[in-house]
């Protein structure tokens, strides 16, 4: 099932943010179903979620789309593991 055929999501995510070539933040990234349909235009994309097993079906399916560019780590919205300035863009979609 492809959940967004038309990539409206993504379009609204460059609608709101200049995405390409920037190093990317994503709270909240589930299983990386988002993460996979922007990560060709970024530098680089790290996804973080609380759920572990997310974050393994995250990186598989990173893994068997070829994408490079991605790195996925276990870690709350309230305490990022990065230093100040890592990322250029930080996205917060579709989590509560």
């Amino acid at each position: 099932m492809i959940s967004d055929p038309e990539h409206r999501e993504v379009q609204a995510l460059q609608d709101t943010a200049a995405l390409a070539g920037k190093r990317v933040l994503e709270i909240g990234c589930g299983d990386g179903r988002l993460t996979r349909q922007y990560s060709a235009d970024v530098r680089r994309v790290t996804g973080v979620d609380i759920d572990a097993a997310e974050l393994r079906t995250a990186r598989a399916g990173a893994w068997e789309a070829s994408i490079q560019r991605t790195d996925f780590a276990l870690a709350s919205a309230t305490g990022l593991p990065f230093q100040r300035s890592s990322f250029e863009v930080a996205l917060y979609s579709w989590s509560f």
